[in-house]
């Protein structure tokens, strides 16, 4: 026969009877609801994780108590269910496949036409972007050109100018 867990309820209703604690000092000591901290003294909620974090500071023990008190008493309660039980009867272990590996291919020989024309693509390419560094530089040199021929034409008429009131 299987072992009676001791329900969460129950040892929630042991520490506030310890404690001298009332359903609503319990329920304002965790931060719930009155009612809520009845249904969970009376078994009807089950202590999540937020909850065995609130018991564990509240009472003094540590959340993994809460939640291994939850789940022994769940699985004990599932034990008893006899839907289940013909269910587990049905499901077989799993067994490991052994992974296959494919053959591993050879490689194909070398051949001195392959070699060659990667080379020329490789060159090809090499053209390409030089054209396009050509291409981006022109504009540059022109606009250089210009801002020189404007500087140049700005400076002699300056220099007249000064020359003028000197006189």
């Amino acid at each position: 026969m299987a072992k009676v867990a001791q329900t969460p309820g129950a040892v929630v209703k042991a520490l506030t009877a310890q404690y001298n604690l009332s359903i609503s000092q319990l329920a304002d000591g965790i931060k719930i609801s009155p009612s809520a901290a009845r249904l969970l003294v009376n078994n009807k909620l089950k202590i999540s994780i937020p909850f065995a974090e609130r018991l564990s500071k509240f009472f003094g023990k540590t959340p993994e108590y809460w939640v291994a008190l939850q789940t022994s008493y769940e699985l004990a309660e599932s034990s008893k269910d006899k839907k289940n039980a013909a269910i587990l009867k049905t499901v077989n272990k799993a067994e490991k496949v052994p992974v296959k590996k494919a053959p591993a291919k050879k490689a194909p020989a070398k051949k001195t036409p392959a070699k060659k024309a990667p080379a020329k693509k490789a060159s090809a390419a090499k053209k390409g972007p030089a054209k396009k560094a050509v291409a981006k530089k022109a504009p540059a040199k022109k606009v250089a050109k210009k801002a020189v021929k404007k500087a140049v034409k700005k400076a002699p008429a300056k220099a007249k100018a000064k020359a003028a009131p000197a006189k």
